[in-house]
């Protein structure tokens, strides 16, 4: 994403699934409702975590790829070693910290609790920042370009879109890092996913297409 003075710049490319972040504070732009509320319950989970074990999570609650994992193909010897040492332990607090957020409780993890923790609050925030973001909610605007590559041709695609009596329906019967969708009211039309990549990255909520946003929008 790119900042201009009145304008957020959306740009993917063969990217056909994510449309954007709910971005954290930054300059002059205050934190999304959605990703506040995500933040205060990460940081309480993630806390939790870590007083249990579980390494690289930071004070914030998020889990955090170590710098000494970056750049090995530049490294040897020794450094090599401790660097492929420090990613395996990595790796391991990566599935564990996701399979907590993610799995059933029925599997080991505790995907209701965490669901419940966020509360109703995210729905109304989701919605907002869906309009916000797509729907000129906001007083700076968002423009969306979506490229793609075939053979040797390149694609564009561009997206206005005008919905309403959107609602957000927690998902509680799958496993997997997407933890909402945003349907029309009949709940039979998915317009958006709404995932949380729990990768060490510490990202925002994440904005993706439902297969039912550009069939007739």
């Amino acid at each position: 994403m790119y900042r201009l003075k009145k304008v957020d710049v959306h740009v993917k490319f063969n990217d056909a699934s994510r449309l954007a972040g709910f971005q954290r504070a930054h300059g002059d732009v205050a934190s999304s409702a959605s990703t506040e509320i995500y933040d205060a319950t990460m940081s309480k989970f993630g806390s939790k975590l870590s007083s249990e074990g579980i390494k690289f999570i930071d004070s914030s609650g998020f889990l955090r790829r170590p710098g000494g994992v970056k750049g090995q193909s530049k490294m040897s010897g020794k450094e090599l070693a401790a660097s492929q040492k420090l990613s395996n332990q990595f790796q391991i607090s990566r599935d564990m910290y996701k399979n907590y957020f993610t799995l059933s409780k029925k599997n080991g993890g505790n995907r209701e609790d965490f669901i419940k923790a966020l509360g109703p609050k995210m729905h109304s925030a989701i919605l907002q920042d869906i309009q916000a973001q797509l729907m000129g909610g906001s007083r700076r605007a968002a423009v969306y370009f979506k490229y793609f590559t075939s053979g040797n041709a390149v694609t564009l695609k561009t997206h206005q879109y005008d919905l309403s009596d959107l609602k957000v329906v927690p998902i509680l019967d799958k496993e997997t890092t997407i933890f909402y969708k945003v349907t029309d009211s009949s709940g039979k039309k998915i317009y958006f996913y709404v995932e949380f990549r729990m990768d060490g990255g510490g990202h925002p909520p994440q904005l993706k297409v439902g297969p039912d946003l550009d069939t007739e929008h």
